[in-house]
């Protein structure tokens, strides 16, 4: 497995955390939704524990292999979400997954050029843009992050979180939002961390980037979080591999800044 090159590093600067778009239709909460849903939730008294997952490594420089690696380990999300949900006694549904080459029209708008993966609520689609360099090195562990937190963004939805958090819009909700789904990465992350090459070895680096580099840019909104905040949310997922680690919604204001 190859790290990824100080171009990736930089270049990534500017596109690191996805997003969560939504219909017109979709812009207000039908009925109120008690805090409890998302501080209380009962997804937070389960874990993934171990999940056997054979996604392999992508295989550098192929743009196929790249798209096949993402598939598995979409399946492998879903075995582990699927594993919570009935944990929690509550119904589980996968989202569709797109993998484009090119950002274009989806079905919730245009692809927004600040990113390069987001979920659409409307049509509960992960949108994938598998840009050239980690392509180019092989590095999967950037897909499978950028994957697992745009389903978290799908589990917010099922679990009613979502519904909650339209009725409490701002920029602080969307970051408790945010790294919410960047705790659910790290997470599973570490439940397949021994059966997918590239991921333990890499965690540490991943961390450390994030803490330096992965908050939100000048002249963006302050809707994702600061650096330190993001290494700190991906690696309490990774350190207990339970959603129950994820609670965003109980922590200080100092803790989703």
């Amino acid at each position: 497995m190859t790290r990824i090159t100080r171009y990736f590093v930089v270049a990534a600067m500017l596109i690191t955390a996805g997003a969560v778009l939504a219909s017109p239709a979709q812009a207000e909460a039908k009925a109120l939704v008690p805090k409890s849903v998302a501080t209380a939730n009962p997804l937070y008294k389960t874990k993934f524990g171990t999940v056997n997952c054979g996604a392999g490594s992508p295989r550098a420089g192929s743009r196929a292999s790249y798209r096949a690696y993402l598939i598995k380990v979409n399946t492998c999300l879903a075995t582990a979400w699927r594993k919570s949900f009935a944990q929690a006694g509550k119904k589980f549904r996968a989202p569709k997954m797109v993998v484009v080459n090119t950002r274009g029209n989806t079905s919730c708008g245009k692809f927004p050029a600040r990113f390069v993966g987001y979920y659409c609520y409307n049509s509960e689609t992960l949108y994938i843009y598998l840009w050239s360099t980690p392509v180019k090195n092989g590095y999967g562990l950037w897909g499978a992050e950028l994957l697992a937190h745009e389903y978290g963004h799908h589990i917010q939805g099922l679990a009613g979180i979502r519904a909650y958090s339209l009725q409490v819009p701002g920029n602080e909700t969307s970051r408790r939002l945010e790294l919410q789904a960047q705790c659910f990465s790290g997470a599973f992350l570490r439940s397949v961390s021994g059966s997918v090459p590239g991921i333990a070895q890499n965690m540490d680096y991943e961390f450390d980037w994030y803490r330096q580099n992965g908050g939100d840019k000048a002249g963006a909104p302050p809707d994702h979080g600061n650096g330190p905040n993001n290494a700190y949310w991906l690696k309490r997922g990774w350190s207990t591999a339970s959603p129950g680690a994820c609670n965003t919604w109980s922590a200080p204001r100092s803790r989703v800044a």
